[in-house]
């Protein structure tokens, strides 16, 4: 169709230009440095936190974790005193793909995070993270399922398991993403489409586990590592290549990532920090009571049951779902006792602290915690980890008080991760192999018809939704907190506002099995 306008998403998860760049320059990465000269490009700012589900969330809404009630993988159901995992239905603004549905336009999302269950809309849903599993009742339409993911061997959604050697780790993540690249290509070819997403999700954990071999940040890393490390980033781009020509002449190309990374400093558990200090209990378990005690007197099994933990957070020790250990490890709800606990803490790059009790009694224990966690991680401790501490309303610009925000949001120095899982662990740790965690600063590369050469400019993770829809002429709803990028265009797109703001999700619940599922891939990622 003449004039018709069509958009290729590509998301890196995580993805960083300290990586980028030196990639770039050094041939790695040589479709990747096309885009940057045919186009414009910059830094992203991501959200706060900025970690995969409110990032991507933000990301394929236009709205900050204020506006989507995404602030992390789980959520506090605090009238039924309740932990769970966070999914599409939560989100409480419309999504790209529905705006872009209702406008006419055929679309086609695969693997982004945080879209199961997958909504309806005018084309194709493959969910990505926190979708228990690729499977025919997960895809939408069902007869995408059947057409384009079953006759594949294999399509994941990220592997989890990180035994082995480099190598290993490395063969595995490129076949991941090469499957789905070829998915990719299948349904580009055969839908019809306008807008058209793929998140290669797999280098996020590359990072994780082997950011000191990619960054060269003088640690002992052999060459051999480096050299299969360096091959997973030559292979992506090979397919970064194969999208962008597959999707055919005339289509706007938008890479970008959720976040960025940087070298881990140190990992905090502020739930291990509650339980120390009284404000959080755990269910009362004979055997684990036990198992405890022991372990405090008995330092070999101390270093026994961590050395298990390590082990177990490889994937050396696997299990499906539905076990009884299993359940006990993967529920975070199961593990704690809601009815004694004044206190929770959620969130992998900032602390989200959830207090029971009600009016002037959280206010109060608000207060106290602010105290007390300045006072053993503020700026004068002796561990200067966080550097803010303010309520839910101030962090995020809310007013009243929704149940569904946190009380306190703890932002820690650059660097710092946090664990949830508040049993067995200390509070602090800087004694673990040197790796990567996440940063709040992503990529973004824009290409094609229009498109300014050569510009290098920054923007927002809740910019590229407003982008793309005055790009596609579908009009810009007036609640969204990002702003269309015009830099990028050398003729300003033409920005119709909308005052609608029909939310067309609908109301869904982890399954327990499903719940456990989805941890079970959190907790080999290194989210819990």
């Amino acid at each position: 169709m003449a004039g018709r306008k069509r958009v290729l998403i590509i998301g890196l998860d995580g993805f960083t230009w300290d990586l980028g760049r030196p990639f770039m320059a050094e041939g790695i990465m040589p479709n990747l440095r096309r885009l940057l000269e045919q186009g414009c490009h910059g830094a992203l700012g991501s959200v706060m936190p900025y970690e995969t589900a409110p990032a991507w969330a933000a990301f394929q809404t236009g709205c900050r974790p204020g506006k989507t009630h995404i602030f992390s993988f789980h959520s506090f159901d605090r009238s039924n005193r309740a932990v769970r995992l966070n999914r599409f239905s939560d989100i409480a603004v419309p999504s790209l793909w529905e705006l872009a549905s209702r406008a006419g336009k055929r679309v086609a999302s695969l693997n982004m995070p945080i879209t199961f269950p997958a909504p309806p809309v005018n084309g194709v849903i493959v969910p990505g993270l926190l979708c228990p599993g690729i499977s025919r009742q997960n895809v939408y339409p069902i007869q995408a399922y059947d057409k384009y993911i079953l006759p594949q061997t294999g399509y994941k959604i990220v592997d989890t398991d990180h035994s082995g050697t480099v190598r290993a780790f490395i063969d595995r993540s490129i076949k991941v993403e090469r499957t789905r690249c070829h998915v990719a290509k299948q349904i580009m070819k055969n839908e019809d489409w306008d807008l058209f997403s793929v998140v290669m999700q797999s280098f996020d954990p590359v990072q994780h586990r082997l950011w000191n071999v990619l960054a060269g940040d003088g640690t002992d890393a052999s060459p051999e590592e480096r050299i299969h490390a360096l091959e997973f980033y030559r292979r992506c781009d090979q397919y970064i290549g194969e999208l962008i020509e597959t999707a055919g002449e005339g289509v706007a190309t938008i890479v970008a990532s959720d976040h960025g990374f940087q070298r881990l400093g140190g990992v905090v558990n502020l739930n291990v920090w509650l339980r120390e200090h009284g404000y959080l209990h755990l269910v009362s378990h004979p055997q684990r009571q036990r198992w405890e005690t022991m372990k405090k007197r008995i330092p070999p099994l101390r270093f026994l049951a961590r050395l298990y933990g390590a082990v177990r957070r490889q994937g050396n020790v696997r299990r499906q779902t539905g076990l009884v250990a299993e359940t006990v490890v993967g529920h975070l709800h199961q593990l704690i006792d809601f009815e004694r606990t004044q206190a929770i803490c959620l969130g992998g790059f900032a602390g989200l602290l959830f207090l029971t009790g009600k009016g002037s009694q959280r206010q109060a224990l608000a207060e106290t915690l602010r105290k007390e966690l300045e006072r053993d991680f503020g700026e004068h401790s002796s561990h200067p980890l966080i550097v803010d501490i303010r309520s839910g309303k101030d962090a995020y610009g809310i007013s009243g008080d929704p149940d569904w925000l946190a009380d306190l949001v703890v932002s820690y120095a650059p660097g710092i991760s946090s664990r949830l899982y508040p049993v067995g662990q200390e509070s602090f740790s800087t004694n673990f192999f040197p790796t990567g965690t996440h940063s709040s600063s992503g990529i973004f590369l824009i290409s094609g018809p229009g498109v300014c050469q050569g510009r290098s400019f920054p923007g927002e993770i809740v910019d590229i939704t407003p982008t793309i829809l005055a790009y596609l002429g579908v009009s810009v709803p007036h609640h969204m907190d990002g702003a269309v990028l015009q830099r990028a265009f050398e003729t300003p797109l033409a920005v119709t506002l909308d005052d609608r703001c029909g939310v067309i999700n609908h109301n869904t619940e982890y399954g327990d099995e499903e719940q456990a599922m989805v941890e079970k891939q959190l907790s080999d990622l290194g989210y819990l």
